[in-house]
């Protein structure tokens, strides 16, 4: 069963903007193409606040907390921030 999101609805756990970054097929702007009823069940949409929760340390936005199988979450910042100078961004952020 697919569930069909519209551009100003949120899902359960997830913006729509984020349902669409993550269940997206277009290739082109680099969407993943992930099974909608697994992110369902394991990301969820996250405000500044709840991802510096997460990853109990200051987090500099929002994004998408993903949970593993383990119980292990991860954020996928929406404005991904760097660490050192001169180094990129990591796409992914694991609590501390």
């Amino acid at each position: 069963m697919s569930t069909k999101v519209l551009p100003n609805e949120t899902t359960v756990n997830l913006s729509a903007k984020h349902h669409q970054q993550c269940c997206g097929t277009d290739i082109s702007k680099k969407e993943r193409g992930l099974n909608p009823e697994w992110i369902e069940s394991n990301c969820r949409s996250l405000n500044q606040q709840e991802a510096t929760e997460l990853l109990r340390y200051p987090a500099r936005s929002g994004g998408i907390a993903i949970e593993g199988a383990n119980g292990q979450c991860q954020l996928r910042p929406d404005k991904p921030w760097g660490g050192k100078p001169g180094k990129k961004a990591p796409k992914y952020r694991t609590a501390a």
